[in-house]
């Protein structure tokens, strides 16, 4: 072997920090880190609030409250004409005092009833099924449904406002309150 192939050889080696000199303690570094990662990740990620769940598809609001634990928040609205239910959605159901309770008891279903607002045919004729089936007679009307899709609660709204000099604004810790008192009766029924 000639000086300059043994030169090359050593200086091959020299510095580099994935050859046998320090690879296998880069290899026990590297499963520690691995181990680490995958015990502490999930509990990082278990520790995070729920997301509120938001549809306007009926099979889907009550396939994920089944898959979920939860009861579906079904919402009646006039989203583009009726003044309460603007009220209902920008002082309660879009605040994060309702959001932060209903993450991990509610999925909301959003059911629109526009005059303005172009809509897909289907979905105006599946909520008007909807709204015929479950008997609504105004907006907004807020009904809570178990995971079969059966009504077990229908609050009165007025229960939830308070009055102001002109009007009236609706109170998010009362309509969280009321819902949680639905949901703790004995027949509402989350899963099977």
């Amino acid at each position: 072997m000639s000086d300059a192939h043994k030169a090359g050889v050593v200086g091959d080696t020299v510095g580099d920090p994935l050859k046998d000199t320090s690879g296998p303690s880069l290899n026990i570094l590297l499963k520690l880190m691995t181990v680490i990662a995958l015990v502490i990740a999930p509990i990082l990620v278990g520790n995070q609030p729920q997301k509120l769940v938001h549809t306007e598809n009926m099979d889907e609001a009550l396939s994920l409250a089944r898959a979920q634990g939860k009861v579906v928040l079904a919402d009646f609205t006039g989203s583009d004409w009726c003044m309460p239910c603007i009220m209902l959605h920008h002082q309660v159901l879009e605040t994060e005092v309702f959001k932060e309770f209903a993450a991990d008891k509610l999925v909301l279903l959003t059911l629109d009833f526009p005059e303005f607002k172009p809509q897909d045919p289907k979905v105006k004729e599946a909520n008007e099924k909807l709204s015929e089936k479950f008997k609504v007679e105004g907006f907004p009307t807020v009904i809570l449904l178990d995971v079969d899709g059966k009504e077990f609660f229908r609050p009165d709204l007025e229960d939830v406002i308070v009055e102001t000099d002109k009007s009236f604004k609706f109170v998010p810790e009362k309509f969280n309150e009321v819902l949680k008192k639905a949901i703790a009766l004995p027949k509402c029924r989350i899963s099977h």
